[in-house]
């Protein structure tokens, strides 16, 4: 024992021990680290994992993500051979050797109590341990899918409980799995080898190994990993509890047990005529619940009796009594008759009831609800003669339909009554349609049935709720919406579920049952132009049931001649930033206490770690138009591929991609596919929809009312109209924007904002008044959506708003884009470090010490070329940018050794003060393109906290040191350049000087056609020319023979033309070839200015007609803003109608005119003119040129600091 704790002292001492060793090891192999192009790495390495700096737990990750990189390209330079078998397995073994003490280290640390304020923490952690676990052949196969669904989860804006819940379950069966395969199984081998040697009597065994695997197991950090996430399990399995019990009105009810009810079903069953027991209301369900109260309340609700829980598990039963069913049945159907002064089979005093299911667990639409129960062919003929044949046809189809549906059998939307009742007859027999009774004893049958249907099984099984299956049953007279002109049936939130204000929110429809209103099969009508009689009775009861319910609610109800009823109520389905809005309110007028709110605020943080708040972003849509506006339901905003069949979901799921639902409308069979998808869209309305309340209840994103769409299930297209329609075929990207009811082509980056939940929590908890509690939580969420309208803005705090009291000494981390042309390692085009010059020189003027970072080309992509790391470091390398500045600031320090492929390679005292530094090309490092939290982390330590971003043209990218480094930083600024960019790109075409003429060419239309959607919403002309131009010329029918026409999108650009065909201003004549010759840059026989284009021969640039004709357009022009060439201009004799339109341009910018130049080719085209300085600007970001103009966001302009 003395022996093994010295070994485990000396194995855990920083200093002296193991890890001294091997340090020293690796230390004199430096020789053999140099060959791999590793030296200086392992260097850094030595030096930063001392006992003090990997104290820090990031610290300590950071140097295991080095040991990751180094096993990595250490394997690869065996490979090379750059080193021999026994150096690699030797070097191999010691940084194995470190990797397994780290990561003991790293995971017996004690854990924090998991919650939803650290959940998104703990899932970086887990993801980080599962690295580690994978560098040691632990779920090596896995690890990758493991960490891929950690970041989507971890993307996510709220946490999703039930994905999270079922993620970290299925890496906690690995994790046993392996432990028993690779564990447990051959060390029990081993050790019965061991104890039968030494003679160990079998009944010893098994309590020896018990204690030798207990022992064994909980050092390592293998457990550690299991236990902490089978804790993370734990706590959501608990908060997934939670949620589905706050989720209902009436939770507080729920039962884990019924009892037996042996006959007493008296015991059980609920009147709205007689005063409830208490100790019934835990089997009445929400919906019975709900009637009972609103009964109390004196609200009129039908009359109606409820049969409890326990009678449906009874009735489930073999042996059950079937006579006390029926005789209890008539016993309160009686009651019932004298209640309504109706009576069941009566022919002229008909009683026609509903018979619906009811849970304390809300399942939106899962279970049947039969209505119009009683119906017999006397009573039909009698309501015909009464209310016309539409009216009797219509409740008896209903019933038939709902019958139907309860049996599972799907009738088919257009069954008509014939072949419904047939149906009916075939299974359930002649009877159930002519005995009244019959009817009503084998509906509440069904609807019992419908609680164990495989809907509901599939519902909570995707939901991992355990509940005991069964329902309770409500009885009610009914009242109908449809009989006649002073009828109608509706849904009413109490509150706005979008924003929580306090305001009539739902919708009606005249002669309708409510089934059609809440399954939103019809377009309805909006609450607020109800007839002023039945609103005033609404908003009374509103107030009535909010005041005694103490939540918002959603109240189903039907007019019947003119007399308001209320059906149920429950607790609304809202957003949580509704819901959050609507508490404030209560509480500021009495309805709940202080101490009400703050548990609420609590539980909000259990089940919603951030709440989404809505922003106003009319400009942006006016900018880049949506495809569609339709009603937004859930707060959020979804990006993925369009699926219109559970096919296509399938196998988008399979590439683990986002996916956008678009349906005519949902049902509850396609919870599969609803609960698989990332954004909802539907085409009928319905604020209270299936959609809507299972989209909400999902948290997931939805919009629903896109009224305007048609889809096409054959040809699996959504045709969105208009005065230009646009057709999307399954399989197309799109963006859902749930806060303001959009959706977009093709991504678009919409920004969320956040408040957390836990921070609103910290803010009241010291008040004791209500009034200060609600300001404070007023003032948070105004300040966040005043942040929000900043960050979504142009204004940005610029690099020359700062002095030089908070530069001065400072070191200052500056990201440029030095991404220039080389030929043999000499640069052929310094425009853009000519752009960023001052910006460099403000900060030297203000006494700063700039540290300058820039990717240069992709040699991430080099090795797969057949380039050797000799090649890629040498071609890549920033040392001619280096010597390039050194011209501009003599005593330029370039750090040469300070960015590997694990990351920063120097310190921040490595950095000269007083003087320009620039370090390594940041694509040597793995974690620049994938954004990597600990390279950004180590490139912000090189500053004092401040960053300036003046890389325009790399601001669409989210990688490291754009968006990245922004987290680990104080002060974010825009240097000079991105400043001139957003002037010009931005506020100049928001608000342009007119006529504002746009200019665009290029070869497809297909990269350009958000930005010529764009264009045209703004300009008052556009001038189109090269492949666009010729794609838009055959469309209207003229024809372009062999010139560039992109086929697949005709249809689009004679839609494009249909709308915008005043606006654009195409070609009239060209230059044609027969034979053109791009790659080699040559033409074969040539014609000037023709009208038409021959057969076979091709135009590759306009004609002198039309170039007059644009520069007669521009010479009125204020503003013009250029994008892609008009013709091929690399081509001599192509470039005349480009060379022509860039002096014009210049002549234009001299005189005082705004012109700019979108980057891209165009910017290379007035460089090609010699004209790129006479212009207003020319844009240095290419394809963030692009995506600027189309959208007016980019990632890396929106994390700087707004003015």
């Amino acid at each position: 024992a003395e022996e093994l704790e010295e070994k485990l002292s000396y194995l855990w001492d920083y200093e002296k021990g193991d890890i001294t060793a091997v340090k020293n090891n690796l230390e004199s192999h430096l020789d053999l680290f140099e060959k791999c192009f590793l030296k200086k790495e392992m260097q850094t390495f030595l030096k930063i994992s001392d006992a003090v700096h990997i104290k820090n737990t990031d610290n300590l990750v950071d140097c295991v993500k080095r040991l990751a990189s180094f096993k990595m390209l250490l394997k690869k330079s065996y490979s090379e051979k750059r080193i021999e078998m026994f150096d690699f397995l030797n070097l191999d073994l010691d940084i194995g050797r470190l990797v397994f003490i780290f990561t003991n280290d790293l995971t017996n640390n004690h854990y924090e109590t998991v919650t939803f304020g650290n959940i998104k923490d703990c899932m970086i952690l887990v993801k980080e341990l599962i690295v580690l676990l994978s560098i040691k052949g632990i779920l090596a196969e896995k690890s990758d899918k493991f960490i891929k669904e950690l970041n989507e989860i971890y993307a996510m804006e709220t946490v999703d409980i039930l994905k999270t819940k079922r993620l970290f379950e299925n890496i906690a069966i690995e994790l046993q799995q392996f432990m028993r395969t690779n564990i447990f199984l051959r060390l029990s081998q081993m050790l019965n080898n061991v104890l039968e040697a030494y003679k160990v009597p079998t009944s010893a065994l098994s309590p020896i190994k018990d204690r030798f695997f207990n022992n064994f197991i909980r050092t390592t950090e293998f457990h550690a990993v299991s236990e902490f996430i089978e804790k993370i399990v734990m706590f959501l399995n608990r908060e997934l509890a939670t949620k589905s019990a706050e989720s209902s009105l009436y939770g507080k009810y729920r039962v884990s047990d019924l009892p037996a009810v042996n006959s007493n079903y008296d015991d059980f069953i609920a009147t709205t005529w007689t005063k409830t027991p208490d100790r019934v209301r835990p089997y009445l369900g929400g919906k019975g619940n709900g009637i009972i109260d609103m009964s109390s309340l004196g609200v009129n609700i039908p009359p109606a009796f409820i049969l409890g829980l326990p009678i449906c598990r009874e009735m489930a039963g073999e042996n059950s009594d079937r006579a006390g069913f029926r005789a209890v049945i008539k016993k309160y159907l009686e009651q019932l008759e004298a209640k309504t002064g109706k009576k069941l089979g009566c022919p002229t005093n008909p009683l026609l009831v509903s018979v619906r299911s009811g849970t304390t667990i809300s399942l939106p639409g899962s279970m049947c609800t039969i209505l119009n129960v009683g119906l017999t062919a006397d009573i039909r003929d009698n309501l015909a003669a009464k209310h016309g044949d539409a009216f009797a046809s219509s409740i008896y189809r209903r019933f038939l339909i709902n019958s139907l549906v309860a049996l599972e059998k799907d009738p088919g939307s257009e069954a008509s009554i014939e072949v419904a009742e047939q149906a009916v007859k075939n299974e359930l027999g002649a009877s159930f349609l002519d005995d009244p009774f019959e009817q009503l004893v084998k509906s509440v049958d069904l609807v019992f049935a419908s609680s164990r249907s495989k809907i509901v099984k599939d519902y909570l099984k995707e939901l991992s709720i355990d509940v005991i299956y069964g329902t309770a049953v409500t009885i009610q007279q009914m009242v109908f919406g449809n009989m006649n002109a002073r009828c109608m049936s509706g849904v009413l939130f109490t509150r706005n579920p979008i924003n929580g204000e306090d305001e009539m929110f739902g919708e009606y429809r005249e002669m309708t049952q409510g089934e059609d209103v809440v399954m939103g099969n019809i377009v309805t009508r909006n609450i607020a132009t109800i007839p002023e009689k039945i609103k005033a009775e609404l908003i009374r009861d509103k107030r009535i049931l909010e005041q005694e319910l103490k939540h918002e609610l959603d109240i189903e109800f039907t007019v019947e001649d003119d007399r308001l009823y209320l059906l149920q109520t429950r607790r609304a389905t809202i957003s949580t930033y509704a819901k959050l809005v609507v508490d404030v309110d209560m509480m500021k007028n009495g309805i709940i206490s202080l101490d009400e709110f703050r548990a609420r605020i609590e539980r909000m943080c259990a089940t919603n770690a951030f709440i989404s708040v809505p922003r106003a972003d009319d400009g942006f849509r006016e900018w880049k138009p949506p495809l569609i506006a339709g009603v937004p339901i859930n707060h959020g905003i979804a990006c993925g591929t369009l699926v219109l069949t559970l096919e296509k979901l399938e196998e988008i799921k399979a590439h683990r991609e986002n996916i956008i639902y678009f349906a005519q409308n949902t049902k509850p069979s396609d919870f599969y596919i609803m609960n698989n998808s990332h954004g909802i869209i539907t085409v009928y309305p319905g604020r209270t929809s299936h959609a809507a309340i299972t989209s909400i209840t999902l948290n997931k994103p939805c919009v629903v009312g896109c009224s305007t769409a048609v889809i096409d299930l054959e040809q699996k297209t959504v045709t969105f109209k208009g005065a230009t329609d646009t057709v999307l075929k399954e399989g197309e990207l799109i963006t859902l924007d749930a806060n303001g009811g959009y959706v977009y082509r093709g991504s678009v980056p919409l920004y969320n904002s956040f408040i957390r939940t836990h921070n609103i929590l910290d803010s009241i908890k010291g008040l004791t008044s209500p009034a200060d509690a609600a300001r404070e939580v007023d003032r948070i969420i105004h300040e966040k959506i005043a942040v929000l309208e900043k960050e979504t803005g142009f204004k940005k705090r610029i690099v020359t708003s700062v002095g030089k009291d908070v530069l001065a000494g400072k070191n200052v981390l500056v990201r440029l884009d030095f991404n220039v042309p080389l030929a043999k390692g000499k640069i052929t085009d310094a425009t853009r470090i000519d752009a960023a010059l001052p910006t460099i020189r403000y900060l030297v003027e203000k006494g700063a010490t700039p540290v300058l970072c820039s990717h240069l080309g992709e040699p991430d992509k080099q090795e797969k070329k057949g380039k050797s790391r000799e090649e890629i470091y040498t071609e890549y390398s920033l040392k001619s940018v280096a010597e390039y500045l050194r011209a501009h600031f003599a005593d330029l320090v370039f750090h040469e050794k300070s960015i590997a492929s694990s990351g920063v390679l120097i310190k921040k005292e490595d950095i000269v003060k007083g003087r320009v530094n620039i370090i390594e090309n940041l694509r040597y490092a793995i974690g620049e393109k994938e954004n990597d939290l600990f390279f950004a982390r180590g490139l912000a330590g090189l500053s004092d906290g401040i960053y300036v971003n003046d890389a325009f043209g790399t601001c669409h990218r989210s990688h490291a040191s754009i968006t990245g480094v922004t987290k680990h930083v104080g002060m974010k600024l825009a240097g000079m350049l991105v400043e001139k960019e957003l002037k010009y790109l931005g506020a100049a075409v928001g608000e342009p000087k007119r006529p504002f003429v746009g200019i665009t060419g290029g070869s497809k239309i297909s990269t350009k056609l958000g930005i010529i959607e764009s264009l045209l919403q703004k300009i008052d002309l556009l001038i189109v020319g090269g492949g666009i131009g010729y794609t838009l010329l055959k469309a209207t029918g003229f024809d372009v023979q062999k010139s560039l026409v992109e086929e697949s999108m005709l249809e689009t650009a004679k839609k494009l033309m249909d709308k915008y065909g005043d606006k654009i201003v195409l070609p009239r004549d060209f230059v044609t070839t027969d034979k053109f010759d791009f790659a080699n840059l040559k033409v074969g026989n040539l014609e000037r200015n023709v009208k038409t284009i021959k057969e076979g021969w091709e135009s590759f640039d306009l004609g002198e007609e039309s170039i007059n004709h644009a520069l007669s357009i521009l010479e009125t022009a204020k503003t013009v803003l250029w994008n892609g060439p008009i013709g091929a201009f690399e081509i001599k004799e192509g470039s005349e109608g480009t060379i022509r339109l860039s002096l014009e341009l210049a002549k234009m910018a001299e005189k005082g005119k705004t012109v700019i130049i979108g980057g891209g080719d165009s910017a290379s085209a007035v460089k090609l003119a010699g004209v790129a300085d006479k212009m207003t600007h020319v844009s240095t970001g290419g394809g963030a040129s692009l995506e600027f103009l189309e959208r007016l966001a980019l990632p890396g302009i929106s994390v700087l600091d707004s003015e």
